[in-house]
């Protein structure tokens, strides 16, 4: 009995130790997945890794606790192997290697757990996981665009033509230097660039009546021109040809319209490529940063074409444009750079696109004005090619019958639609310039 005692004796201590080890695991595989739920709890959100460790960009061990939790769950399995190792000699190789697969077992399911958990949670917002990602590819993005908006600025600048629409649009944001502002455009100066902003600065500087106020008058009248169109007559539609960087949809917000008509007035604008290219680009960028000083412009219809043909009409229709709808045309500073007979062309053109109802506004220069600018310093002025003297009976006979309206002379006393003054010089100014014999018309008709 002396020898079977001392077996059972040393059965019973082994089937503790073996007991006790099968405690620590069942312990610890039920322990991890509670730390596992608690991180759940506290990490609700389950949009970050998923995409990042599909797609290879994340690796699977990132994520909460996912590296020391492992390293834990593989300490505990050395601890169980160690235990199991001093277990009696009869049972050390059977405990050793039970305890070894189970611990491999652990092992292994940590690991699978782990990635799922990566998968699941982000200790670190999806947005900014991107962030850090896309970081340089944004940055690369970012080189190309401004690259992109240098050479559009560069080709623009190099053209007197192009350049003008950079030099109109400097000219109306120093309008906000007056005491009584015309108006007021926050998007002009960061449509013009700096060189065309300096050159606007120095040109004020040496008389501040001269250019950039004609160029703001004529603004506004243009301005009030499209306000009753819209407002008294129930225009639909507005066409800006050679918009260059006008930016009188967003000047006007549409708040000055009539609430009930505004979502129903459609606004496209025509120019040359490069201007609508870089004029698109700038926008987008000002979009980004300020959303609200442009948030009219999605209404407009930005066009590239060339006005001496026909594709500009047929881009118009391909766009939405209906000519049955009455429009209100705007040629503002574009005429004087037409030769004369695409100008006459393109007048005919506008004529049998107007439904009744329409109107057309435009700029012109009298031949005075045409002989002083090819003179003139200004590389600008002097691609001028077109004047006229008598603007009532060539736009009766282009524009055809059933079109009334007026001619008004820059400066002239009152506003729109009588006169061109706004109040910003003394009649004795505006009568010295007329016995010069320069002056700029402004026209104003309609289709009844």
């Amino acid at each position: 009995m002396g020898p079977n005692r001392g077996l059972r004796r040393s059965l019973v201590r082994m089937m503790a130790r073996v007991a006790c080890m099968c405690v620590v695991c069942v312990a610890m595989v039920s322990i991890i997945p509670e730390r596992r739920r608690a991180m759940l709890a506290r990490q609700p959100s389950r949009c970050g890794l998923e995409t990042g460790v599909r797609e290879g960009r994340i690796p699977s061990t990132y994520g909460v606790g996912s590296e020391s939790d492992a390293q834990s769950g593989r300490r505990a399995s050395l601890r169980a192997v160690t235990k199991a190792k001093a277990s009696s000699s009869t049972m050390s190789s059977m405990s050793t290697s039970s305890a070894a697969c189970r611990a491999r077992r652990a092992d292994g399911t940590l690991r699978s757990r782990n990635l799922r958990l990566c998968i699941s949670t982000s200790a670190v917002p999806a947005r900014n996981i991107e962030d850090d990602d896309d970081g340089p590819n944004s940055k690369h993005r970012q080189q190309q665009q401004q690259q992109q908006q240098q050479q559009q600025q560069q080709q623009i600048e190099s053209d007197p033509v192009l350049y003008s629409a950079l030099q109109m649009a400097a000219v109306r944001a120093l309008e906000l230097n007056f005491d009584n502002p015309l108006f007021q455009d926050p998007l002009a100066a960061k449509l013009a660039g700096d060189k065309a902003n300096e050159e606007a600065k120095r040109i004020l500087s040496r008389n501040p009546q001269k250019v950039g106020r004609k160029i703001s008058v004529r603004t506004r009248f243009f301005d009030d021109f499209l306000l009753d169109q819209i407002e008294n007559r129930h225009v639909l539609q507005v066409c800006v040809l050679g918009a260059g960087m006008d930016t009188r949809l967003s000047r006007l917000s549409l708040d000055s319209l009539r609430r009930d008509k505004a979502p129903e007035v459609q606004w496209f604008e025509v120019d040359f490529d490069q201007i609508i290219r870089a004029k698109t680009s700038l926008l987008q960028q000002i979009s980004a940063g300020q959303p609200e000083l442009v948030a009219s412009m999605p209404l407009s219809v930005a066009l590239a074409a060339d006005l001496t043909g026909d594709e500009w009409c047929e881009k118009l229709k391909a766009h939405g444009f209906d000519p049955n709808k009455p429009t209100a045309w705007v040629l503002e500073g574009l005429m004087m750079y037409l030769d004369g007979k695409v100008a006459s062309d393109l007048v005919d053109r506008i004529s049998k696109m107007s439904a009744p109802g329409s109107a057309f506004g435009a700029s012109l220069v009298n031949i005075a004005s045409l002989q002083a600018a090819q003179t003139s310093k200004s590389k600008l002025q002097q691609s001028w090619r077109w004047a006229i003297d008598d603007p009532d009976s060539f736009f009766i006979t282009r524009l055809g019958t059933g079109w009334s309206g007026r001619t008004v002379n820059m400066g002239s006393f009152g506003e729109y639609p009588h006169g061109a003054n706004y109040g910003v010089w003394p009649m004795e100014r505006v009568a010295l310039w007329r016995r010069k014999g320069k002056t700029m018309y402004f026209i104003a008709t309609c289709k009844c």
